[in-house]
């Protein structure tokens, strides 16, 4: 997110009112930092605010909300609504280079423990009628 041609876009999209779903899949880190110690805000969607551009944060483990937040929002850009900011909070499945301690691992063990509980996998999706 630091780098100019991003701003220069995101800035173009929300002038021109274009139809862009702008995608932040946030795993927590930059290139080789943590994302808090390269972004000075907790979420990476506060960019957009500054560009007038309505952002949403959805958890990016949870596939229907993924689906829902996205269906929206392409609903919006096909409907003339102007650019969108989506950041999906997720997990990074392995280092981005080997030799580098792979932390990501606790991140995806707290996700699955939130996720089961005693009664098994939790979903916010309804059991399809008559299955």
């Amino acid at each position: 997110m630091g780098e100019g041609s991003v701003h220069t876009a995101m800035l173009m999209s929300a002038n021109w009112r274009l139809p862009v779903v702008w995608v932040c899949s946030n795993n927590g880190m930059s290139m080789w930092v943590p994302v808090e110690a390269a972004y000075p805000k907790e979420n990476v969607s506060d960019l957009a605010f500054g560009y007038g551009i309505p952002a949403t944060i959805e958890d990016g483990q949870d596939v229907a909300a993924v689906y829902g937040t996205v269906q929206a929002a392409v609903e919006r850009a096909r409907a003339g609504g102007g650019p969108s900011f989506l950041e999906f909070k997720t997990c990074r499945y392995k280092a981005q280079v080997e030799g580098i301690g792979d932390y990501s691992l606790d991140c995806l063990r707290m996700k699955l423990r939130s996720s089961v509980g005693s009664g098994g996998i939790q979903s916010s999706c309804a059991a399809p009628a008559g299955g």
